[in-house]
């Protein structure tokens, strides 16, 4: 097959002889020579992109191999810098600060434009990157007897679960080997693991003389290592990874292809704005500030998906930014939708980009470009709760607020000093979603990085809130916060089924009156049909909740419509019970597995192999609760990839499916816990936003019916009057679509 090379945005297989040799002209000396090399030694099956946007990354290269990986390349560059001048900034910016915090990175500037790419490509962009298979044998301490618990257990895993599958390249024509070394030292410090996959391609390489044509394979592979795991994991695994990256980096008419894009059936229905959206998605208010306020259901993503292609037509750098990373792959999906049936985006040829983002992933860029380490970090912040156990809610809050001042004025302080320092995070618009989940200080921190003449549009729902933020506490008129005073309000629900909207209604009537809330109304102008089934069962007890839960997901595997079922788990330890239960029965797979829980089921399941005479399944919640170990590298895994993987059974919490759809959910609804207890208003805010997942469906063309069903459970009694509502539309058997 023929070598698929992309540039700028652009196939090269696709262009005029006229568009090459202009897009070759925007290529510098050193990155034709590099191109090049690659082209000379590496097989067909690797595609090039050169100078890929990557999410605004903008690496040099990005090589992708479905049996080998990813390398990321740089050029390298001599240094002229005088360190005494970054030097002296990093002592002012301590003394403003008020605080010690770690040694600033000190590394080539191109060094930590490889570590940025890696990581995002790791953690957003390619989830499947994370690997439970992979990993060395788990190190059992020695008093382990196999009767305890096994917290100890998981705690001596071996937290090495990437799979080895990037390469990251320093590629310098200009520069020796020796003077590689000399300019790039973290190459050498790395450990030998990690070095083995920090290479550089220095001048002598680049001499015609170097190697000839026949041993390209011994050059290959001294600049990208074997990988490190078994033959059958590469295969099977390589290939998600490459799928998933490349939704990244392909260009737009590509990416609509059905067989590029994992968000295909989802993009076959057109999103057409109504009037209230048309106006948020195709006009600008004369400050360029918008506040939109919209029911569940009513198209608040979709309508910044609109507003982003628009002011990519108008050529403006745009970031897509929320507070939940679970959200970006869904925000792209909208994206795309939106794309597919935009009748001038393709038609312009001059158009501008989106940065897609999450609040603390944008931070962390904030603070690497600052050489902000240590206890300045907002992670060390947000994270310190966890160390710090008496800490209230009160006080965390409290003390992420005084981070936020700090912060904010540090970077107020530095754009004056310097103000070309932030030029890569300056954007002409951002759009916020789910407003209802930011605080004060995070939306002005964000607020920093617009440039003159700017467009900032937010859009969110106050009974959504499940976080008590300050923008949800204060939602009608969010003071400082520099937004408008007047509301744009979207008051349909084009999601949720028109029947199942009262409920919803009623829902907020009876336990959220005092929300400043818009209720769910569904046009009556909307001729489509549509056929819901509603079910709510009341149990007695947590207990007879998973029994019953079970018992519904066994009937949707034997009558073959697994993969169209959203579990809503009441929390993730529940959530985890119950797949656990799900597999140790037999009635799932590993394999039909999809889920946002932030626990390694698989060792569970080893757990109980090796231990008998301890089974699981006679756990009470409180072992579960016990035992337990939240790992932050499966909640991103997790997270990351739940909607990269469109076909298979999904399994959730509200708070991890917030802002997505369904259109067959079973949710399972549990008492409140310890804090909800105190604050009831919150527990009512995280189960209307559950019930109001639930979307109309995909309507079928021979009959030309959206078909939807949702199933609750529910062992909290004070629902049990509200639950009699549903008795009228209830379906006993769920519709066979």
């Amino acid at each position: 097959m023929a070598r698929q090379v992309y540039i700028t945005n652009q196939n090269l297989n696709n262009l005029s002889k006229d568009e090459i040799e202009k897009s070759w002209k925007g290529l510098s000396d050193e990155q034709r020579k590099v191109f090049k090399f690659f082209k000379r030694y590496l097989s067909e099956e690797w595609t090039i992109f050169i100078k890929p946007y990557l999410n605004s990354l903008e690496p040099d290269f990005i090589l992708l191999n479905d049996e080998r990986g990813v390398v990321i390349v740089k050029i390298g560059t001599k240094n002229s810098e005088d360190n005494s001048d970054s030097i002296e900034s990093e002592n002012s910016i301590e003394a403003e600060i008020g605080e010690s915090f770690d040694e600033p990175l000190k590394e080539a500037p191109e060094i930590r434009h490889l570590d940025l790419i890696d990581k995002e490509i790791r953690n957003v962009f390619c989830p499947s990157g994370y690997n439970i298979n992979f990993r060395t044998l788990r190190a059992r301490p020695d008093n382990f007897q196999g009767t305890e618990r096994p917290n100890s257990f998981f705690k001596d895993i071996k937290k090495r679960v990437f799979l080895p599958f990037t390469t990251c390249i320093i590629a310098s024509p200009n520069l020796t080997k020796t003077e590689i070394e000399k300019e790039f030292p973290y190459l050498g410090r790395k450990a030998a693991s990690g070095r083995k996959y920090w290479r550089y391609l220095h001048k002598e390489m680049f001499l015609p003389s170097y190697k000839p044509y026949e041993e390209f394979k011994s050059v290959i592979e001294e600049v990208i290592p074997s990988l490190g795991f078994k033959e059958g994991l590469r295969k099977k695994t390589l290939k998600k990874i490459a799928d998933e990256l490349r939704l990244w980096l392909l260009p737009d008419k590509e990416i609509l292809n059905p067989e590029n894009n994992p968000y295909a059936f989802q993009l076959l229905t057109e999103f057409k704005l109504d009037l209230d959206q048309e106006v948020a998605a195709k006009t600008r208010t004369k400050t360029g500030l918008r506040k939109i306020r919209g029911a569940a259901g009513s198209g608040k993503t979709l309508t910044l998906a609109y507003r982003a292609i628009e002011l990519l037509i108008e050529n403006k750098k745009t970031l897509f930014i929320t507070k939940n990373r679970s959200l970006i792959p869904y925000i792209l999906s909208c994206v795309f939708r939106v794309l597919k049936f935009h009748k001038t985006f393709f038609l312009t040829k001059k158009r501008g980009q989106i940065k897609y983002d999450h609040f603390y992933s944008f931070i962390d860029k904030v603070e690497q470009t600052l050489g902000v380490e240590g206890n300045m970090r907002y992670l060390h912040v947000f994270g310190g709760k966890k160390i710090y156990e008496e800490r209230s809610d009160e006080e965390q809050r409290e003390r992420e607020k005084d981070w936020g001042k700090r912060f904010r004025k540090l970077i107020l302080d530095v754009k004056k000093q310097n103000p070309d320092i932030f030029e890569p995070l300056i954007f002409d618009s951002i759009l916020v979603d789910e407003l209802q989940d930011w605080n004060k200080h995070e939306w002005l921190i964000v607020k920093e990085f617009l440039s003159e003449n700017s467009e900032m549009v937010a859009a969110g729902d106050s009974t959504q809130d499940l976080y008590s933020s300050d923008a949800s506490r204060d939602f009608k008129d969010l003071k400082g916060y520099g937004l408008p005073a007047k509301w744009l309000d979207l008051r349909t629900t084009h999601r949720l089924p028109k029947k199942y909207s009262k409920f919803m209604s009623k829902f907020l009537e009876e336990f959220l009156p005092h929300k400043e809330v818009l209720h769910p109304q569904r046009t009556s102008l909307d001729l489509n049909l549509e056929e819901t089934s509603f079910k709510w069962t009341q149990v007695e007890d947590f207990y007879e909740s998973q029994k019953k839960c079970i018992e519904i997901i066994k009937e949707y595997k034997r009558t073959n419509r697994l993969n169209r079922l959203l579990f809503l788990a009441d929390s993730s330890i529940s959530g985890t019970m119950t797949l656990f239960n799900l597999i140790e029965q037999k009635i799932l797979t590993f394999d039909e597995l999809i889920h946002t829980f932030p626990y390694e089921i698989r060792g569970l399941m080893q757990y109980q192999k090796q231990n008998p005479k301890n089974p699981i399944k006679d756990w009470g919640l409180q072992d579960w609760n016990e035992t337990l170990l939240e790992m932050d590298y499966f909640r991103k895994k997790n997270r990351s990839g739940f909607f990269i993987h469109q076909n298979g059974f999904k399994a959730s919490t509200t708070h991890h499916f917030k802002g997505l759809e369904s259109s067959e959910i079973l949710f399972e609804i549990a008492p409140p816990d310890k804090k909800e207890k105190d604050d009831l208003e919150k527990y009512f805010s995280r189960i209307y936003t559950g019930l109001t997942r639930l979307s109309k469906g995909i309507e079928i063309q021979e009959s030309g019916v959206a078909h939807s069903c949702i199933q609750v459970v529910c062992s909290e009694p004070m629902f049990l009057e509200y639950s009699k509502s549903w008795k009228d539309l209830e379906i006993d058997k769920l519709l066979d679509f």
